[in-house]
């Protein structure tokens, strides 16, 4: 037998001499189910209701403030298209002073722009017009009569 053969012979019966013990206990944390107390269970009921009406509130307020987002993104597409419309046409209707000239012996009227000078449109003189001015001539002949 070698001599490496004998030791491990000798260790062998060493180690059937130590006698073990009958028990041992080593402590350890492992992580298992745990029933919850009464009072636990009361504790998570009120801690889920506290919650449930949380998450309602966050939902009603995230739909207020999409409502009012959406709100705001539909008036600025609205005012996005407006000036477009403005910038395509170059131009806008606004209301613009304007002299109606009357040219009796013609028969005709016509609608001249302070700002340009411009002829906007040439008109016939209704019955109407011609007989309010006939009335307002009249108006003017008494005054002067009444007042000399």
């Amino acid at each position: 037998m070698t001599k490496a053969k004998k030791e491990k012979k000798q260790k062998k019966e060493k180690n059937k001499e130590v006698e073990l013990p009958k028990e041992t206990i080593k402590k350890t944390t492992r992580v298992l189910a745990v029933k919850f107390t009464p009072e636990e269970m009361q504790n998570l009921h009120e801690e889920l209701a506290n919650k449930t009406i949380e998450l309602r509130q966050k939902e009603e307020a995230k739909k207020a403030a999409v409502s009012s987002m959406k709100s705001e993104l539909d008036a600025l597409q609205s005012q996005t298209k407006s000036l477009a419309d403005k910038i395509r046409a170059k131009e806008e209707y606004r209301p613009v002073d304007c002299h109606i000239r009357f040219h009796w012996k013609e028969g005709q009227k016509q609608t001249v722009r302070l700002d340009t000078g411009e002829c906007v449109d040439i008109n016939k003189i209704s019955d109407d017009e011609r007989q309010q001015v006939m009335f307002e001539l009249e108006e003017e002949k008494q005054n002067e009569r009444d007042s000399n």
